[in-house]
């Protein structure tokens, strides 16, 4: 068989299968739809990556499969497409499986790619949970079963999809909590509101009153006193009313961080 040089590799990719990006959140028939995921395999050798491709292309055309023939090349594309699931040689120059699976561990949103790390030599079992604990999902021999892989990679990427689905629900359960939070803030703080409005407005209406009564028949001492006291009673009333009136505009920060709701600007805009 003639070895086609790496440059002249071409890959080959599934048209029936619909780019990732075209997926919805809309197709919750099935959250654990694999179609659309994409699939990076990384192999020195040409052959096994024709063979991969044909093999996917038969029994998991709803995936797309992008080849590589080192782990750096799979790296470069990552930046700009991130895998769903990578499928890895242990055996190659530059940079082996092994490496490249701790490598990409240690960079955070590589992090939860699952990794099938595949050889064709004979390695002891502390070899393979060196493998595992640098982050590699699964590891198999060669001559793999196809048919295996296959379903090794359909039940991995549903993990996948479900952890994903889980940690957005998780982020919408928190986000949802934020608002309840809010609302009881804002509820709680009506009912204060409410509260101080009926038990300063009751004596202060009744202190200003009297005080009304008391100047419409003023002493001839103490008047300036008297009168002083009843604007400061009505400007307390006017502070009690803005207050039952106040919006979430009308809160301001100050120094320190202290939020405060500016009075001067309740009713402002109201026609």
């Amino acid at each position: 068989m003639k070895i086609k040089k790496a440059k002249d590799f071409q890959m080959i990719e599934d048209s029936a299968a619909k780019p990732r990006e075209l997926r919805t959140q809309s197709d919750n028939s099935d959250i654990l739809n694999t179609e659309g995921c994409l699939l990076y395999v990384i192999d020195d050798d040409l052959p096994t990556l024709e063979l991969y491709q044909k093999v996917l292309a038969m029994n998991a055309r709803e995936m797309i499969v992008k080849t590589f023939t080192t782990p750096l090349k799979a790296l470069e594309e990552m930046e700009e497409m991130e895998p769903d699931l990578i499928i890895c040689d242990v055996m190659m120059p530059e940079m082996n499986g092994k490496d490249f699976v701790k490598h990409i561990t240690n960079i955070e949103k590589y992090r939860s790619i699952p990794v099938i790390l595949i050889t064709a030599g004979r390695y002891d079992m502390a070899f393979k949970r060196e493998c595992l604990d640098r982050g590699a999902i699964d590891f198999l021999t060669k001559p793999v079963d196809l048919d295996d892989l296959t379903c090794r990679i359909r039940s991995l990427l549903r993990f996948r999809l479900l952890a994903r689905n889980l940690a957005r629900t998780n982020h919408e359960i928190q986000e949802m909590q934020k608002i309840i939070m809010e609302q009881e803030k804002l509820k709680t703080l009506n009912t204060i509101i409410v509260t101080l409005n009926h038990e300063i407005n009751n004596p202060l209406t009744s202190l200003i009153g009297n005080m009304e009564l008391y100047l419409a028949d003023p002493p001839t001492e103490g008047l300036d006193e008297i009168q002083e006291a009843y604007e400061a009673a009505l400007k307390i009333r006017d502070i009690v009313m803005k207050i039952t009136k106040v919006r979430l505009s009308d809160k301001v920060t100050y120094l320190n961080d202290v939020e405060m709701f500016d009075l001067n600007k309740v009713g402002v805009d109201e026609s």
